[in-house]
């Protein structure tokens, strides 16, 4: 997606990796955490996939920020 917004491939920049990485390693252990702590069993699927589609959301706002920011 990164490599996409640049028009090709392998055209986006290590600070932006850093930064969707940076994202990445506070987002997903901590909803692991909630996931294994508070969500019962019967309805990880849903949590997981409800926590995949916030990522995405967040990744896209990293990749394709609104209009008039750099």
């Amino acid at each position: 997606y990164l490599s996409l917004r640049h028009g090709g491939v392998g055209a986006w920049t290590w600070s932006e990796f850093r930064d969707v990485y940076a994202h990445d390693l506070a987002f997903w252990p901590a909803a692991s955490w909630i996931g294994y702590r508070f969500v019962p069993l019967e309805r990880r699927f849903l949590w997981v996939t409800a926590c995949s589609l916030a990522w995405n959301a967040i990744r896209g706002s990293v990749a394709h920020p609104p209009a008039g920011e750099p």
